[in-house]
């Protein structure tokens, strides 16, 4: 392998990284929203029932 190839594969593994971070940063946010969506439909329902 030379140095190019070299440098094009630290790049990928770099950039690879990166984007892991980002979708794992999305995945926690996501289930952040999805947890406050289902505690308003439950205060809601509460709401409504009572």
């Amino acid at each position: 392998m030379n140095d190019k190839q070299r440098k094009m594969i630290e790049k990928l593994n770099k950039d690879n990284e990166h984007l892991n971070e980002a979708h794992k940063s999305w995945v926690e946010y996501s289930k952040g929203r999805i947890v406050i969506g289902l505690l308003a439909v439950i205060v809601l329902l509460i709401l409504i029932f009572k």
